[in-house]
């Protein structure tokens, strides 16, 4: 059976019977959301630029990609809200991923599944020291429309130990060291 725009009839053993008649803003009411509010560098563009061989359309294609699986792992979800990723890559591979909330911070279920998403893309090559950049996104059909840059908790203990402030670059040598 096709059914055509408008169409409301369902096939149910063999036969078409009447079903409830959805409208398309009822279905992108009850359909969850992910939507790509922005992205942010972290660091000067001539930064990035001269340590991405493959440019802007290598960190381009890994970002829509990374869009991409956020999309899928959003679509089955309950979460709603506005969320900040903040990428690290180095010229080893990816430092870290974080993930931020502006409000309440994301479950750790919710952190473990987007770093394990995001880790699944293969990222771009990375030379003579770190980069980093930020989306910021709302998933949810009743997430707001715009949101803030949320610091990721790691970013912030880095900081606060510190006592003072650190550059982008320090804050991701400081998280890697860790890390080892």
């Amino acid at each position: 059976m096709i059914l055509r725009a408008g169409a409301h009839m369902s096939q149910v053993g063999g036969s078409a019977t009447p079903s409830p008649r959805l409208k398309i803003p009822d279905l992108i009411a009850c359909a969850p959301m992910f939507a790509l509010l922005g992205m942010t560098l972290l660091q000067p563009e001539q930064v990035i630029a001269a340590r991405m061989p493959g440019g802007a359309s290598a960190l381009g294609q890994w970002l829509q990609a990374i869009q991409a699986s956020l999309t899928e792992l959003y679509a089955a979800s309950d979460v709603v809200g506005c969320r900040s990723l903040t990428l690290g890559l180095g010229p080893d591979g990816p430092i870290d991923f974080w993930l931020a909330a502006e409000k309440e911070q994301p479950s750790i279920d919710e952190q473990a599944q987007v770093k394990a998403t995001v880790a699944d893309v293969p990222a771009p090559v990375v030379t003579d020291g770190p980069v980093a950049l930020a989306l910021v996104f709302s998933v949810g059909a009743e997430a707001p429309a715009e949101a803030q840059l949320a610091m990721p908790e790691a970013w912030r203990a880095v900081r606060h130990a510190a006592g003072k402030s650190l550059s982008v670059e320090e804050i991701l040598a400081r998280l890697q060291a860790d890390r080892s």
